[in-house]
């Protein structure tokens, strides 16, 4: 019986683990297409996050060259949570 038990727990952990690291890998990829689409390549992504945040940096450029202020910044932020709600949303409801 307590073999059961272990082998059970230790089944779901697996299953449970496998899951986090898919929706992860899903969640990171959607990221870098939606930042890669914007012009923001992954080797650009690499560090720049200070920059990103910064209010005062009203010239940060992407990969193509483009110039963006901190408004296109955070809406293009905000696409990437609204994204998430609805990944999260769809799969409450499965």
């Amino acid at each position: 019986m307590i073999e059961c038990f272990i082998f059970f727990i230790r089944l779901l952990s697996l299953c449970w683990g496998q899951i986090s690291f898919l929706q992860m890998t899903a969640g990171f990829f959607t990221w870098v297409v939606v930042m890669g689409e914007n012009g923001f390549w992954p080797s650009r992504l690499l560090g720049i996050r200070k920059a990103w945040d910064a209010a005062a940096i009203n010239d940060l450029e992407d990969s193509y060259g483009q110039e963006w202020v901190i408004e296109n910044r955070f809406t293009l932020n905000n696409i990437y949570i609204f994204l998430s709600y609805i990944d999260l949303s769809t799969k409450k409801n499965t």
